[in-house]
């Protein structure tokens, strides 16, 4: 049996949850006491459930970029037109659309994970009253709002190309 994961999912999907369960783990380090199994079970069931996890996380965070996409959308913060048909005109049209699209969902997927990990760090702050996190809040609000530049970039090239 083979088995086949589109690219898109194993960047926009997958690789999110990885860096998304890999920043926390770097930021709750008592996970890792939890986490000592799989050092010392390597069994490939544990690996295929931790893989499955971060695959699902990845999955929440992309349906939470849709939510933002919307949010985004509602205060005219991103150009976007949802006419599908013209689309796929313009899809065939120009090829590199492909390319637009996955760079504009990967961007909106960056937002979604790099907004939980900002108000995950807002809350260690309010929580523990430690400036160690404060940096950490910083630097993720800092590459947030790389990302919305980034999503904005390219939902404006795909917007001009469907005018």
């Amino acid at each position: 049996m083979k088995i086949e994961i589109p690219f898109y999912n194993l960047i926009n999907i997958l690789f999110v949850g990885v860096s998304f369960s890999f920043i926390n783990i770097m930021m709750y380090p008592k996970i890792m006491n939890y986490m000592k199994i799989l050092n010392y079970n390597k069994s490939l069931i544990i690996w295929i459930i931790f893989i499955s996890l971060t695959y699902f996380i990845g999955v929440i965070i992309n349906r939470f970029g849709s939510l933002i996409e919307d949010f985004l959308k509602k205060f005219k913060l991103i150009n976007f037109d949802n006419d599908y048909k013209k689309y796929q005109i313009v899809f065939k049209k120009y090829p590199n659309m492909s390319t637009l699209s996955r760079e504009y969902a990967l961007s909106r997927t960056g937002v979604a994970m790099f907004l939980v990990l900002f108000v995950e760090t807002l809350i260690k702050i309010i929580l523990f009253k430690t400036i160690m996190y404060f940096y950490l809040s910083l630097l993720f609000l800092v590459i947030l709002f790389v990302f919305i530049f980034s999503m904005r970039k390219y939902s404006n090239k795909i917007y001009v190309l469907m005018q």
